[in-house]
């Protein structure tokens, strides 16, 4: 990361310390507090274990990681970005059962209306009554939710190079 870049001065406000001032223009001017702000991650912490990952391949299939300080949303997703495919597999099989069990949800009180009714109780629902119309925009929305979402996944699994 270059260090070359123009420093930005930090304004002082009253009843800020100036041990909160030095943090504060540390943080502004840090390259990769910046550059985990690009890339989405909420610390610069992931930057460190991509950079142990990559030197001596600790992230291994089944391991159990143990979070040293780091910000939790960091690890989780580097984790994801590393995972391997079958665990990506496995969670878009798990969100599709999810999503088409109807008698289930039926079953355990998915159908007061306005209080617990979820779009697949909804389609059949609204097919029993001859409304095909409002039936077939339920389940387009339904599958463009399951098609963003595994879009989404397979785009951050192809984002780290395992696909």
């Amino acid at each position: 990361m270059s260090r070359n870049k123009a420093k930005e001065k930090v304004k002082t406000a009253k009843g800020r310390k100036s041990g909160s001032t030095r943090w504060l223009k540390r943080q502004l001017n840090d390259p990769y507090v910046n550059k985990a702000q690009k890339d989405g991650y909420r610390g610069r912490a992931a930057y460190k274990l991509i950079e142990i990952n990559e030197k001596i391949d600790i992230l291994k299939s089944g391991q159990i990681v143990v979070d040293l300080g780091a910000g939790t949303a960091s690890w989780v997703l580097e984790l994801f970005l590393e995972a391997d495919v079958g665990v990506i597999v496995a969670v878009i099989a798990g969100f599709g059962a999810i999503i088409s069990e109807v008698g289930a949800v039926m079953m355990v009180g998915g159908n007061i209306a306005g209080k617990t009714r979820v779009v697949t109780t909804a389609i059949v629902l609204e097919t029993g009554k001859g409304n095909f119309d409002l039936a077939l925009a339920l389940g387009i929305i339904l599958l463009c939710i399951a098609f963003f979402i595994n879009g989404t996944v397979l785009a951050l699994q192809g984002r780290s190079g395992a696909l």
